[in-house]
């Protein structure tokens, strides 16, 4: 084996962030990621460890360990607060889609210090037969190469998507699954699955949700979490039973001709001083309006999320 592999093998061993590594063996990200996928093809099996503050570790991964359906975000315990963006439906590969608007949020992101972003789905727009006139390029490889190639990238930020209808469709259609290649193609977004998704934050339960129709799907019971749901375009929050549910604003301007401007989502929740709940969420959203941001609203809501360990068969 190369001395560079084994050197990637001994960094990964030592606890060597994706960033310090990079740094230390002068490496691009890029770079990086391609001799991660050649150690996973030599059958060196490496999970991911993401990071608040939008890093990402790699542990060894046991071939008997079964994999959990709940994507885990680490951060001190001793933070006072979690703050990140949320967005949906950009159907990007539409005529609809804006990819400036990707970038603007991005940009919004780093300048505020906001290493999360959390998308609900229809990332793609899908194939659907009737959308023939709206879409930007002639087959489904090209819109997947086009829209992960120009999607903006930051290498302190991370992205967690649940994939919807829309993405589904490709899948439906033409046997790809864009989870798979989001996965090989893109480090830095992280694909729940499709249909429902869940991540924790040191124990607090995050839910994201896009209508599939399909029966495969299983949504699970949700309680004392916070659920983002895409699908709408349109954004409201509420409390719901034991929940906080937002419906997420659509970043595409599919629907601007019935006055739904694309916006997105920050919110900061604030944790209790004992750390054992969420005890109020503020929230700000921005519309996307020549190419800058106007904040529209903001609203602090009352909350009650008590962390919940996650229960081990």
């Amino acid at each position: 084996m190369q001395e560079s592999m084994l050197e990637l093998i001994q960094l990964i061993k030592e606890g060597k962030s994706l960033n310090q590594i990079c740094e230390i063996t002068k490496l691009s990200q890029k770079q990086l990621f391609l001799k991660l996928s050649m150690l996973k093809n030599s059958g060196y099996l490496f999970e991911k460890i993401y990071n608040i503050k939008g890093d990402i570790y790699y542990q060894s991964s046991s071939p008997l360990k079964k994999e959990e359906n709940i994507t885990k975000i680490n951060a001190d315990t001793n933070i006072s607060s979690i703050r990140m963006l949320v967005t949906s439906d950009a159907h990007y590969g539409s005529t609809y889609d804006n990819m400036k608007n990707a970038h603007i949020m991005r940009e919004y992101a780093t300048k505020e210090g906001i290493h999360l972003i959390f998308n609900t789905g229809d990332f793609f727009d899908g194939i659907y037969q009737e959308r023939e006139k709206t879409r930007k390029y002639s087959s489904i490889e090209k819109t997947i190469y086009n829209i992960l190639h120009d999607f903006p990238y930051d290498k302190n930020i991370l992205n967690f998507l649940v994939l919807g209808n829309h993405d589904f469709s490709i899948w439906k259609n033409s046997g790809i699954d864009i989870s798979y290649i989001i996965k090989e193609r893109r480090h830095d977004i992280a694909p729940l699955g499709y249909g429902v998704g869940q991540t924790t934050i040191n124990d607090f339960f995050f839910y994201l949700k896009h209508p599939i129709t399909s029966q495969s799907v299983e949504y699970p019971q949700i309680t004392n979490a916070i659920l983002y749901k895409g699908h709408s375009h349109e954004f409201k929050a509420n409390n719901l039973g034991s929940n906080f549910v937002v419906t997420v604003p659509s970043s595409s301007e599919e629907r601007l001709s019935s006055g739904i401007i694309p916006s997105f989502l920050d919110i900061e929740y604030h944790i209790s001083k004992d750390y054992n709940k969420i005890h109020h969420a503020t929230c700000k959203q921005y519309i996307l309006y020549n190419d800058n941001t106007y904040k529209i609203s903001e609203t602090t809501y009352q909350l009650n999320i008590p962390r919940k360990k996650i229960k081990r068969k």
